[in-house]
């Protein structure tokens, strides 16, 4: 079984205009190494019977290369994470999970746990790039959802190493209270009505900031991935049309879940562009014609547009310099947008211009310049 095959279809870095690192591991994984061996457990059927029985067979079900390479370091916070080794022999991993995860997991929930870590692992996103303030807000934005993209890949591989939805629920919705039994039920229906309640009070829009999908959110993708997890056990098929089918869902419920926050940003930064970048095209060969500027009343309306003319009328040298200052203006503003909408407003043009037939040389050699301005990374 190839778990690779579930990866969440936004789970791609130049979906966002982004590149991962290239190389091997990080430089400092022997250092980690040396201090968890130091510091930490390793998970031994000596040491953590029950665990290392719930384990067994995991590293065979998940084909890796390695024998599962397991630490436990005190920690009060529920919280796991994997950290990639280079050798001689090879690359290989170490899952690390703290104290509390396994105090209040059960042996079934802590294998979501640390098949959701191998899945982060196996899809190599220690190579993604991490946010920072000095980045832009688009590449901030399309970090953070990248970031929140593969933690739905995760969840589906941890999903499939423990094979079972109510233990991957119930390792989230644990960890997401800090707490175990008895002092919470994982009652999986109380989350769902968490999601509905949220959705319908407009939703969340900071979860646009943050590195995790909500919880919500996390508990109703596996869900819907369910379905696919039980065939993918029968060792059944999936359809590309039944993956795309699903990522088309996850990704509605998060903009249910968060207001559609990340599209009324996107439409918002893109408005600018869809107004100067129409009269950037239509100023290419030094006129625009009575047909274009008619187009332009149908496309951003009629009071825009005469306020549009009136400033380029104003212009003594021509209007290719203000016009120019007003693109470049707007397509800063633009790469707020994910680089898929930024593509889409191209394409939108383009076939704004050919079917009203106005499409000639230099119109399409400002439209390849346009779009090199706005789809650059």
């Amino acid at each position: 079984m190839n778990f690779l095959n579930v990866r969440y279809s936004h789970d791609d870095p130049y979906r966002y205009g982004l590149s991962p690192k290239k190389g091997s591991v990080p430089q400092d994984s022997k250092r980690i190494r040396v201090k968890l061996l130091s510091e930490g457990l390793k998970i031994t059927p000596a040491l953590f019977p029950d665990l290392a029985a719930a384990l067994e067979g995991l590293g065979n079900s998940m084909d890796l290369k390695h024998e599962l390479d397991c630490f436990v370091v005190p920690d009060p916070n529920m919280q796991g994470y994997c950290v990639p080794h280079s050798s001689d022999d090879g690359d290989f991993f170490s899952v690390v999970l703290s104290s509390a995860i396994i105090e209040k997991l059960k042996p079934r929930e802590v294998r979501f746990v640390i098949g959701h870590e191998v899945g982060h692992y196996l899809c190599e996103h220690w190579r993604y790039p991490k946010e920072s303030d000095e980045d832009s807000l688009g590449d901030r934005l399309a970090v953070l959802s990248l970031s929140r993209s593969a933690e739905i890949s995760a969840d589906r591989i941890g999903m499939m190493a423990c094979g079972s939805l109510e233990d991957a629920c119930g390792a989230m919705i644990k960890s997401a209270a800090g707490l175990g039994e008895p002092h919470i039920h994982p009652d999986i229906s109380s989350i769902l009505s968490q999601f509905r309640e949220l959705s319908q009070n407009e939703g969340q829009a900071n979860a646009v900031w943050s590195t995790h999908p909500m919880i919500p959110h996390r508990i109703r993708a596996l869900i819907r991935f369910e379905p696919l997890c039980q065939k993918l056990q029968r060792a059944e098929k999936l359809s590309p049309e039944e993956l795309l089918s699903l990522d088309a869902a996850v990704d509605k419920d998060f903009d249910r879940i968060s207001g559609n926050a990340l599209k009324k940003i996107s439409n918002q930064s893109l408005e600018s562009v869809r107004v100067w970048g129409l009269v950037y095209l239509f100023c290419a060969d030094g006129v625009i014609s009575k047909a274009e500027q008619e187009l332009m009343r149908q496309t951003i309306g009629k009071e825009r547009c005469e306020k549009v003319m009136k400033l380029l009328k104003g212009q003594t040298h021509g209007p290719g310099a203000i016009v120019m200052k007003k693109l470049l203006e707007a397509c800063h503003k633009g790469m707020v947008a994910p680089i898929s909408e930024r593509k889409i407003l191209i394409r939108e043009f383009k076939s704004l211009v050919d079917e009203a037939g106005l499409m000639d040389g230099p119109i399409e050699e400002a439209l390849e310049e346009l779009n090199s301005m706005l789809t650059s990374s």
